[in-house]
Protein backbone atom coordinates (compact mmCIF):
# COMPACT_ATOMS: atom_id res chain seq x y z
CA UNK A 1 0.00 0.00 0.00
CA UNK A 2 1.44 3.07 -1.04
CA UNK A 3 1.25 6.84 0.65
CA UNK A 4 -1.94 8.21 -1.93
CA UNK A 5 -4.25 5.01 -0.29
CA UNK A 6 -2.51 6.25 3.31
CA UNK A 7 -3.69 9.56 2.64
CA UNK A 8 -7.24 8.94 1.41
CA UNK A 9 -8.12 6.31 3.54
CA UNK A 10 -6.93 8.61 7.13
CA UNK A 11 -8.83 10.92 5.65
CA UNK A 12 -11.96 9.51 5.16
CA UNK A 13 -11.41 7.70 8.74
CA UNK A 14 -11.20 11.66 10.09
CA UNK A 15 -14.42 12.18 8.72
CA UNK A 16 -15.42 8.77 9.73
CA UNK A 17 -14.40 9.86 13.80
CA UNK A 18 -16.02 13.38 13.69
CA UNK A 19 -19.30 11.50 13.02
CA UNK A 20 -18.53 9.04 16.04
CA UNK A 21 -17.62 11.92 18.40
CA UNK A 22 -20.96 12.92 18.69
CA UNK A 23 -22.49 9.09 20.02
CA UNK A 24 -19.62 7.88 21.75
CA UNK A 25 -18.64 9.24 24.52
CA UNK A 26 -14.51 9.43 24.79
CA UNK A 27 -14.09 12.13 26.89
CA UNK A 28 -12.05 13.66 23.88
CA UNK A 29 -10.09 10.95 22.80
CA UNK A 30 -11.87 10.50 19.41
CA UNK A 31 -11.55 14.33 18.77
CA UNK A 32 -7.69 13.55 18.95
CA UNK A 33 -7.63 10.73 16.75
CA UNK A 34 -9.73 12.38 14.51
CA UNK A 35 -6.71 15.50 14.51
CA UNK A 36 -4.42 13.01 14.00
CA UNK A 37 -6.00 10.95 11.31
CA UNK A 38 -6.39 14.42 9.23
CA UNK A 39 -2.61 15.32 9.71
CA UNK A 40 -1.23 11.43 9.07
CA UNK A 41 -3.36 11.99 5.70
CA UNK A 42 -1.69 15.13 4.73
CA UNK A 43 1.77 13.74 5.58
CA UNK A 44 0.60 11.00 3.19
CA UNK A 45 -0.28 13.34 0.64
CA UNK A 46 3.10 15.28 1.11
CA UNK A 47 4.89 11.75 0.37
CA UNK A 48 2.90 10.65 -2.45
CA UNK A 49 2.61 13.75 -4.11
CA UNK A 50 4.56 17.02 -3.33
CA UNK A 51 7.75 15.60 -5.28
CA UNK A 52 6.64 15.27 -8.38
CA UNK A 53 3.41 16.80 -8.55
CA UNK A 54 2.98 19.63 -5.89
CA UNK A 55 -0.90 20.90 -7.29
CA UNK A 56 -2.19 17.62 -6.39
CA UNK A 57 -0.62 17.80 -2.50
CA UNK A 58 -1.94 21.83 -2.31
CA UNK A 59 -5.45 20.73 -4.17
CA UNK A 60 -5.63 17.82 -1.65
CA UNK A 61 -4.44 19.83 1.63
CA UNK A 62 -7.05 22.99 0.56
CA UNK A 63 -9.40 20.70 -0.06
CA UNK A 64 -9.30 18.87 3.18
CA UNK A 65 -9.44 22.47 4.47
CA UNK A 66 -12.80 23.30 2.80
CA UNK A 67 -14.44 20.04 3.33
CA UNK A 68 -13.83 19.70 7.09
CA UNK A 69 -15.71 22.79 8.54
CA UNK A 70 -18.40 22.00 5.92
CA UNK A 71 -19.09 18.73 6.59
CA UNK A 72 -19.34 19.33 10.33
CA UNK A 73 -21.57 22.35 10.02
CA UNK A 74 -23.64 20.01 7.39
CA UNK A 75 -23.91 17.23 9.89
CA UNK A 76 -24.80 19.19 12.77
CA UNK A 77 -27.72 20.86 10.91
CA UNK A 78 -28.57 17.21 9.70
CA UNK A 79 -28.57 16.01 13.28
CA UNK A 80 -30.82 18.62 14.26
CA UNK A 81 -33.76 17.47 12.40
CA UNK A 82 -33.88 14.22 13.53
CA UNK A 83 -35.23 12.95 16.74
CA UNK A 84 -31.95 11.32 18.18
CA UNK A 85 -29.65 14.70 17.75
CA UNK A 86 -32.58 16.61 19.50
CA UNK A 87 -31.83 14.59 22.34
CA UNK A 88 -28.05 14.34 21.96
CA UNK A 89 -27.58 18.68 21.35
CA UNK A 90 -28.17 21.55 23.56
CA UNK A 91 -31.73 22.36 22.61
CA UNK A 92 -31.58 26.07 21.66
CA UNK A 93 -32.66 28.70 24.54
CA UNK A 94 -35.27 30.44 24.68
CA UNK A 95 -34.45 34.31 24.54
CA UNK A 96 -37.81 35.13 27.01
CA UNK A 97 -35.89 32.76 29.55
CA UNK A 98 -32.09 34.10 29.31
CA UNK A 99 -33.41 38.00 29.05
CA UNK A 100 -35.04 38.60 33.10
CA UNK A 101 -37.86 40.54 33.04
CA UNK A 102 -38.35 41.19 29.51
CA UNK A 103 -42.16 40.75 29.54
CA UNK A 104 -42.36 43.42 31.97
CA UNK A 105 -39.73 45.88 30.63
CA UNK A 106 -42.10 45.44 27.31
CA UNK A 107 -44.93 46.34 29.28
CA UNK A 108 -43.45 49.77 31.06
CA UNK A 109 -41.89 50.70 28.11
CA UNK A 110 -44.87 52.78 27.13
CA UNK A 111 -44.96 54.93 30.36
CA UNK A 112 -41.71 56.38 29.42
CA UNK A 113 -41.87 60.26 29.19
CA UNK A 114 -45.33 60.16 31.23
CA UNK A 115 -45.76 62.53 34.18
CA UNK A 116 -46.93 60.53 37.65
CA UNK A 117 -46.46 61.64 41.67
CA UNK A 118 -43.92 59.51 44.34
CA UNK A 119 -46.10 57.60 46.70
CA UNK A 120 -43.02 57.42 49.45
CA UNK A 121 -39.88 59.44 49.74
CA UNK A 122 -37.20 58.27 47.13
CA UNK A 123 -33.79 58.35 48.14
CA UNK A 124 -33.06 56.74 45.54
CA UNK A 125 -35.58 53.77 45.41
CA UNK A 126 -39.32 53.56 46.76
CA UNK A 127 -43.03 53.64 44.92
CA UNK A 128 -44.75 56.01 42.21
CA UNK A 129 -47.85 56.57 40.42
CA UNK A 130 -48.42 56.65 37.01
CA UNK A 131 -51.44 56.40 35.16
CA UNK A 132 -52.72 54.79 38.13
CA UNK A 133 -50.22 52.02 38.14
CA UNK A 134 -48.16 52.00 41.33
CA UNK A 135 -44.64 51.04 40.47
CA UNK A 136 -41.45 50.54 41.88
CA UNK A 137 -39.01 53.00 41.09
CA UNK A 138 -35.46 54.60 41.13
CA UNK A 139 -34.66 58.02 41.15
CA UNK A 140 -32.14 59.41 38.54
CA UNK A 141 -30.05 62.44 40.56
CA UNK A 142 -31.76 64.19 43.42
CA UNK A 143 -33.65 62.51 45.86
CA UNK A 144 -37.10 63.14 45.98
CA UNK A 145 -40.12 63.85 48.87
CA UNK A 146 -43.40 61.91 49.03
CA UNK A 147 -46.03 63.47 46.71
CA UNK A 148 -43.36 65.26 43.83
CA UNK A 149 -44.27 65.06 40.62
CA UNK A 150 -41.98 62.53 38.58
CA UNK A 151 -41.19 61.80 34.60
CA UNK A 152 -40.68 58.40 33.53
CA UNK A 153 -37.62 58.45 31.65
CA UNK A 154 -36.18 54.78 31.35
CA UNK A 155 -36.73 51.54 32.34
CA UNK A 156 -34.53 49.21 34.28
CA UNK A 157 -35.37 45.29 34.86
CA UNK A 158 -38.79 45.45 36.45
CA UNK A 159 -38.61 49.11 37.59
CA UNK A 160 -38.91 52.50 35.82
CA UNK A 161 -35.89 55.30 36.24
CA UNK A 162 -37.52 58.80 37.16
CA UNK A 163 -36.29 61.83 37.61
CA UNK A 164 -37.90 65.07 38.51
CA UNK A 165 -40.87 66.63 36.53
CA UNK A 166 -40.26 70.02 34.66
CA UNK A 167 -42.68 72.45 35.20
CA UNK A 168 -44.53 72.59 32.42
CA UNK A 169 -45.22 68.76 32.68
CA UNK A 170 -46.21 68.71 36.40
CA UNK A 171 -49.57 69.74 35.99
CA UNK A 172 -50.78 66.66 34.40
CA UNK A 173 -49.61 64.56 36.89
CA UNK A 174 -52.87 64.78 38.27
CA UNK A 175 -54.05 64.26 41.71
CA UNK A 176 -51.10 64.56 44.66
CA UNK A 177 -50.39 61.29 46.28
CA UNK A 178 -51.87 62.65 49.33
CA UNK A 179 -55.39 63.03 47.94
CA UNK A 180 -55.76 60.03 45.41
CA UNK A 181 -53.79 57.25 47.41
CA UNK A 182 -55.93 55.95 49.97
CA UNK A 183 -53.49 54.31 51.92
CA UNK A 184 -51.42 57.90 52.97
CA UNK A 185 -54.47 60.41 52.69
CA UNK A 186 -55.94 61.64 56.02
CA UNK A 187 -59.00 63.37 56.97
CA UNK A 188 -58.60 67.39 56.75
CA UNK A 189 -58.38 69.07 59.99
CA UNK A 190 -61.22 71.24 60.92
CA UNK A 191 -60.26 74.98 60.76
CA UNK A 192 -59.47 76.93 63.72
CA UNK A 193 -62.20 79.20 63.00
CA UNK A 194 -65.18 76.62 62.06
CA UNK A 195 -68.07 77.15 64.85
CA UNK A 196 -68.30 74.58 67.63
CA UNK A 197 -71.58 72.91 67.55
CA UNK A 198 -71.78 73.35 71.69
CA UNK A 199 -71.51 76.16 74.12
CA UNK A 200 -68.46 76.39 75.45
CA UNK A 201 -68.87 76.99 79.76
CA UNK A 202 -67.96 80.85 80.63
CA UNK A 203 -66.55 81.47 84.01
Amino acid sequence: MDAQFWALALAVLGFGLIIAEFFVPSGGMIALSCAGSFVGSIVCAHAAWYQHSPKIFWSFSLGLGVLIPSFLVFFLRTLEQTSLGKNILLPKTDPDDVVPYKSEAAALERLIGRVGTTLTPMNPGGMVRVENERLHATTEGLLLKLGDAIEVIGIQGNRVIVRRASPGKRTSAGPSTRESDPATSFPARPAETERLDFDVPQD
